[in-house]
């Protein structure tokens, strides 16, 4: 059986289940609607889905503007966030591909789990991984989009997987390694 996108444990939902961890439990015994996604995170979903069309095909966001991705059209302000986040993770691209004799991989929106428990999972909006065989290097970047409230990262419960501690913890390194 394929597992929902989103899991009930994963980084979008950390700061409710971090704070209240029965919050599971009782809402698996409510009679919810399949989703109760607002048309904030809905937006925020197609700008990520954007940002990874564009890595993996090479292009920019101005060449999608007006088309559609998970429902919504894309605009020139949707367009102009998703590029901001894209210079930056070609920046690092070009630093983990020029320094040294580097071997480099990309991965964009690639899966991670726990393996203390199956329903921990999501994915990683982007990973550079590089290494000369001596060290190795790893920069995780998660793309943050919306609208009303600002979200610092480095406070964010659902950020602890790609932070150094939840690298550490996760063992990222060993899935991107694979």
């Amino acid at each position: 059986m394929e597992q929902p996108k989103h899991s009930n444990l994963g980084g979008s939902s950390a700061e409710r289940w971090v704070n209240c961890p029965g919050s599971n439990v009782l809402l698996q015994t409510l009679d919810l609607p399949e989703t109760d996604e607002s048309s904030y995170a809905a937006e925020g979903t197609a700008a990520h889905e954007v940002a990874a069309h564009c890595l993996r095909k090479g292009i920019d966001t101005w060449e999608l503007v007006g088309q559609t991705f998970y429902g919504h059209e894309v605009t020139q302000e949707l367009a102009d966030a998703v590029q901001m986040y894209l210079d930056k993770i070609r920046d690092l691209r070009v630093q983990h591909g020029s320094e040294r004799n580097y071997f480099h991989n990309s991965f964009v929106e690639y899966r991670i789990s726990g393996d203390w428990n199956d329903k921990f999972y999501g994915s990683v909006d982007s990973a550079e991984w590089s290494s000369d065989g001596e060290s190795s290097l790893l920069d995780v970047t998660d793309f943050k989009y919306g609208a009303g409230i600002a979200v610092d990262s480095r406070a964010c419960p659902g950020d602890a997987r790609v932070r150094p501690d939840g690298v550490l913890r996760f063992r990222l390194w060993q899935q991107l390694a694979r």
